[in-house]
This record gives C-alpha cells, sequence and structure tokens, in this order.
C-alpha cells in the first residue's frame, strides 16, 4: 500500500487502528495479533487496543477523527457504500485523498483476513516483530 499511496497522507495511527478494527470485524485472529505489534510500535495505546478489541469504537480513549474514521471503515465493509451522513462527517477530518487512502485499507486488509481465514493460514507461535512504519 505505500508504494501506491507514498507518502500517505492518512494519520499512521488511524491507518494501523481501522487495520485493526477490519481484522476485528473480518473476525480474522491473525490480521489483529499481527497487527497489535504494528500498532504499539506507533504508539496506539494498550487501553487503545483493548478498547477496540471490545468493539467499543465511540470510547473517549480516542479521536472525534478516528471515531469518524472507524464508522467510515465499518459501513464500507459492512455496506460497500458509505452513507452519505458518514461520508460528509469523515470529510470533516479527512481530504478526498485521505479518504481514498482510507477506503484502500479497508479494502485491503477485507481481502487478506478473507485469504488469511479462507486459506487457513496458521498463526505463528509470536507475531512477527514490528519494523518502523513512521
Amino acid at each position: 500500500m505505500y508504494l501506491l499511496f507514498k507518502p500517505l497522507e492518512l494519520d499512521g495511527r488511524i491507518e494501523r487502528l481501522i487495520v485493526l478494527y477490519v481484522g476485528k470485524l473480518s473476525d480474522c485472529i491473525y490480521i489483529w495479533r499481527q497487527n497489535v505489534v504494528v500498532a504499539k510500535s506507533l504508539g496506539i495505546t494498550q487501553e487503545e487496543i483493548d478498547t477496540l478489541e471490545r468493539n467499543d469504537t465511540k470510547a473517549d480513549c480516542f479521536s472525534e477523527a478516528q471515531k469518524a474514521a472507524f464508522r467510515f471503515a465499518q459501513e464500507a465493509l459492512e455496506r460497500i457504500e458509505v452513507s452519505d451522513e458518514v461520508y460528509a462527517e469523515a470529510s470533516c477530518f479527512f481530504s478526498p485523498q485521505a479518504l481514498t487512502e482510507l477506503l484502500y485499507v479497508v479494502g485491503t486488509y477485507m481481502l487478506l483476513a478473507r485469504v488469511a481465514r479462507t486459506g487457513r493460514v496458521p498463526l505463528d507461535a509470536m507475531p512477527a516483530a514490528a519494523t518502523s512504519l513512521k
């Protein structure tokens, strides 16, 4: 993804929270587990990770931009096309470029979740170490 959108306009923390959220919504343990490591390397807190794991995307630990990104991602995953209301809300926080990147992240990780689950990709004994994405 980073070669397609370089430099990435979308904030790296939001991008990784959305990766985790798509993994959660897709019930894909592989994506969740591998990306918790990356999330922590970007400064995402254990509280944020635990809250997202509980699917509490409206919690106070998330910014309004993050909450808008979660709503956008959920509708994109569940409905294919986000509602006008959700699109307008996300547009308050993200440029058209960042919204495109956000949609690309959702779509990419939806695909990866399906590959991992359908392909029965086994979990490694330990998640891979994170390389810096900053």
